[in-house]
């Protein structure tokens, strides 16, 4: 659902791209061309958005497009922290600032349409990077409405154009609001303190490294800045725009400084500011607003020099000295780009790698499904077998009744032993025995932990499986690890068509005291799946499950819970609810039956998706006619 839902573009874009590319690249080869479609996408929208603008010309526009693309707020998000829906959004951003510009002076049809447009596409790339681009604009838009009285028509421009951009995005919202009808809430709650606290300490944090230098490494939270090429152009079009008074520009002013007050932590203002944004919108921003808002400032800086770019008639020293700040910091900022290039093949994996992590055994399908909405209690950090994810719950408390953790185990267990350190490279824990696993087995591997409690990784490594797992715990309070209530177990398999031989490593470890050399007691059970009492039979793109049930109860399923799911029991519907851990629960009879669990919607879903298809065909076929068809001299002079 996430980000199928949530940045549709994401999904949608790629998918094209694998039809164009005759389905010849994998997962990571795909995201890659899209990310690098949207970069280079990006480059060009502003370049020809600034051209439109009819200020500067094609050299300038050039050098202004490039400060964009190159900017750190637009290439950390892609190569620093996996922002990669806010990569997506960066071709749109200059469309929205081009509409919104044509109508400060006239609000034809065709100006605002073009913002709708803009704004529509940027809700479907990535909605926190809309929200602050839509309220952005507000401050120019209001300034338009001053320097231009409203007239007449815009009575009639106006609610037209608010449909189109509705029709064009309102697939999002709605598609949002059934993941969680608290992402569109209407109604005003202030954020929590505690909320507060954490978005001011994260831009106390991020600001003296926002003012340096770009990290070495290109990761760190301070490397979401203007860059120095920016503030050259920000200084030089706040002088311009005060000796040649450009309402426009000036409101754009208005836009960057609004930026900066949601970004810099302001004594005061800074904190009474976010003390009182909507939940909703805090929530959709999350605690980083500079991963968010930097790429916007980058655009409404170069908007603003190139709409206060003087003339030749203005003096052509100005010209000259605002060629070479440009020049000057584009140069600073070209080198600045590499530490984000370097951190981007410092951590690339290799083919092989890549090609593991994705087999069935290695997969991680949990951490993006469960962390938009919150984690279950069970909740591990590593690969989790969907299949031991199915529990009945009782249907008066919804406890646990059956779970296919206690079931399934033969007799005697696989291997047992103790798990000691073997030796040491590099702070890395090296434990024996090895283990091994047989194909088409599944296995449970029990600990019971000798050491104490550590802060490291746990590898499980062999010729094709390749697993980490968190400790001392993972997320949920029920989830593996080496706390009171942890579940200390893990279920293991391989696909590969020969035994496999895993060795178990420790690294990044955090603690100082090793005078322990054993790990844990071990013990690794193969698993009768014939005998759970919930088989997994499918888990895409439908769930499909056998299950015995001692009673009338709910089954809950590994899926997280939206409305509109429906189930079926041997054929026959059967009642969907939220369970107390917000999966999806079904109430199942006593018995062996088959379950079914469908997606199918809501009616309105489907019509909005549809009048969403439609509507952005309808715009794409207005705008390609325009391009394609040029009336010939005659039919122009008669004109």
């Amino acid at each position: 659902m996430h980000p199928l839902r949530t940045a549709g573009y994401y999904i949608y874009a790629s998918g094209l791209l694998d039809l164009l590319t005759r389905h010849r690249l994998g997962f990571w080869g795909l995201q890659n061309l899209l990310l690098a479609t949207s970069l280079v996408g990006a480059a060009f929208s502003a370049y020809l958005c600034v051209r439109k603008l009819g200020t500067v010309g094609p050299w300038t526009a050039l050098l202004l497009a490039a400060v964009y693309v190159l900017s750190p707020g637009l290439l950390a998000a892609a190569y620093s922290m996996d922002l990669y829906m806010t990569v997506t959004a960066a071709p749109f951003v200059p469309i929205v600032l081009l509409g919104v510009v044509r109508c400060f002076a006239d609000r034809s049809f065709a100006n605002l349409a073009l913002a709708a447009i803009g704004l529509a596409a940027c809700w479907l790339a990535h909605s926190p990077v809309a929200l602050w681009l839509s309220l952005g604009c507000v401050p120019v838009l209001l300034a338009g409405l001053i320097a231009h009285p409203p007239r007449r028509r815009d009575v009639l421009v106006i609610p037209a154009a608010t449909a189109l951009g509705a029709a064009l995005c309102g697939y999002g919202f709605v598609a949002s609001g059934t993941i969680d009808p608290r992402l569109v809430s209407t109604s005003y709650e202030r954020p929590s303190p505690a909320v507060v606290g954490t978005v001011m300490y994260m831009t106390k944090v991020a600001l003296p490294g926002s003012l340096l230098p770009v990290s070495p490494d290109g990761n760190a939270l301070g490397d979401f800045q203007l860059g120095y090429a920016s503030w050259l152009l920000l200084g030089f079009a706040v002088w311009i725009t005060v000796c040649r008074r450009s309402a426009v520009a000036a409101a754009f002013g208005v836009m960057i400084l609004f930026y900066f007050t949601v970004t810099t932590p302001v004594p005061w203002l800074h904190r009474k500011l976010w003390e009182y944004l909507p939940t909703t919108i805090i929530g959709m921003t999350n605690i980083w607003p500079m991963q968010r808002l930097y790429l916007l400032l980058s655009a409404a800086v170069i908007f603003m020099a190139a709409l206060a770019w003087p003339r030749p008639a203005h003096g052509r020293w100005r010209l000259a000295a605002g060629a070479i700040l440009i020049v000057a910091g584009l140069a600073w900022t070209g080198s600045q780009a590499w530490h984000f290039l370097r951190h981007g093949f410092g951590v690339r994996y290799s083919a092989a790698r890549t090609a593991a992590i994705q087999r069935p055994e290695n997969a991680n399908l949990t951490v993006t499904a469960y962390a938009f909405l919150g984690y279950p209690s069970w909740f591990s950090h590593g690969p989790m077998d969907p299949e031991h994810g199915l529990r009945l719950l009782s249907p008066l408390d919804m406890s646990v009744l059956r779970s296919n953790w206690d079931a399934g185990a033969r007799q005697p267990p696989a291997a047992a032993g103790r798990l000691h350190v073997a030796r040491t490279e590099n702070n890395t824990r090296h434990l024996e025995p090895r283990l091994t696993l047989e194909p088409g087995k599944h296995y449970r591997l029990r600990f019971q932990f000798l050491a104490p409690r550590i802060d490291a990784m746990l590898h499980l490594e062999g010729e094709t499986l390749s697993r980490e797992q968190l400790l001392p715990g993972s997320v949920g309070p029920k989830g593996f690890g080496m706390d009171p209530g942890n579940n200390p177990a893990l279920v293991l398999f391989t696909t590969s068509a020969r035994p496999e031989h895993v060795e178990l490593t420790l690294d990044n470890l955090a603690a100082t005291n090793w005078e322990w050399t054993d790990f844990a007691d071990f013990t690794l059970e193969e698993i009768d799946r014939s005998a759970l009492p919930l088989q997994l039979v499918q888990l895409v793109p439908f769930l499909i499950c056998r299950f015995d049930s001692p009673q009338e109860c709910w089954l809950e399923t590994p899926r997280m819970y939206i409305n509109g799911y429906a189930a079926l029991v041997d054929g026959k519907p059967a009642e969907v609810v939220r369970s107390l851990e917000s999966q999806v629960a079904v109430a199942v009879p006593a018995g062996k039956h088959t379950l079914e669990l469908r997606y199918p919607g809501s009616r309105l879903l489907h019509h909005l998706f549809f009048l969403a298809l439609w509507s952005w065909a309808g715009v794409l076929a207005v705008y390609m006619a325009r391009w394609t068809w040029q009336p010939g001299p005659a039919k122009r002079a008669v004109a």
